[in-house]
């Protein structure tokens, strides 16, 4: 807490670091109403969330992944790390994706 007192750069990183350890996401599925909510809980304790009203020709579909990330390092080497899951998403009549369910390797 010494950093706060000194100057408004450690309150600012403070605060940086609340918003990303507190932050979370989910989603919520009402089966009895057929609605979906995605809320996003800011600091833990800010609730933003949009009840989406699921309609007869929205079904769930399963996505494929697949992200490479590359970094280089100063001698000029580059290292690929391949993150590859699977999704479960919501999609409409016409095949796109609404929003993403569940995330899961």
């Amino acid at each position: 807490m010494a950093a706060t007192y000194q100057s408004w750069f450690g309150l600012i990183l403070v605060l940086l670091g609340a918003f990303a350890g507190f932050s979370s996401t989910r989603v919520l599925i009402d089966f009895d109403k057929r609605r979906i909510k995605f809320p996003n809980n800011l600091f833990g304790i800010i609730r933003i969330e949009k009840w989406i009203e699921a309609e007869p020709e929205m079904k769930p579909g399963i996505r494929e992944s697949n992200v490479t990330w590359r970094a280089f390092s100063r001698s000029n080497r580059s290292i690929d790390i391949e993150n590859n899951d699977f999704r479960l998403v919501l999609v409409d009549k016409n095949e796109l994706e609404i929003m993403q369910l569940k995330k899961a390797d």
